[in-house]
């Protein structure tokens, strides 16, 4: 049980992971586009 919790907890933060830098490559690319 200790085992599958872990694996949950990390699945969980290495898809916020991912979902956080997609939000940020989306923002800094609208970014740049309007800079530029």
């Amino acid at each position: 049980r200790g085992v599958s919790d872990w694996v949950f907890w990390r699945i969980l933060a290495f898809s916020s992971i991912l979902y956080a830098n997609r939000l940020r490559g989306s923002c800094s690319r609208k970014l740049s586009r309007f800079i530029a």
